[in-house]
């Protein structure tokens, strides 16, 4: 009931800071939304045994980042890298800050790290405008 593929919104509806929020859902992970095998069950991730939503994610995480070479890297590893994904491909800090949900700026300005080629990039806007 929290995902509505008509408006490609998730909500969330008690995040860290007690409020609702929404966060937008992008075709691809419609498209693997859409593709998980849908059972009589009404929660995405149902607890096999209880089919209640799971409250853990921890043990499957724990695979995949094992399976993957990755034993060092946590869950909430994924925010930062898709805040700095996010910002070296050119969406503003604002746009990242209200889809990672922060009500401060600068939280996601910890986030969020540029890459040198995105530094390069920048200041290379500046060839264009400096005659020589």
């Amino acid at each position: 009931k929290h995902i509505d593929l008509n408006h490609k919104i998730w909500t969330i509806p008690l995040s860290k800071s007690n409020k609702s929020r929404t966060v937008p859902i992008s075709d691809l992970l419609e498209k693997l939304i859409l593709s998980i095998p849908r059972t009589k069950n009404v929660y995405l991730f149902a607890g096999s045994i209880t089919q209640k939503p799971r409250k853990d994610l921890y043990y499957h995480w724990d695979k995949i980042r094992k399976k993957a070479n990755l034993p060092h890297i946590r869950l909430h590893d994924l925010r930062h890298t898709t805040a700095s994904m996010l910002v070296n491909q050119g969406i503003s800090i604002y746009q990242v800050q209200n889809i990672l949900g922060h009500s401060d700026v600068n939280m996601t300005m910890r986030y969020a790290h540029l890459s040198n080629q995105a530094l390069h990039d920048a200041v290379s806007v500046m060839d264009g405008v400096v005659k020589w």
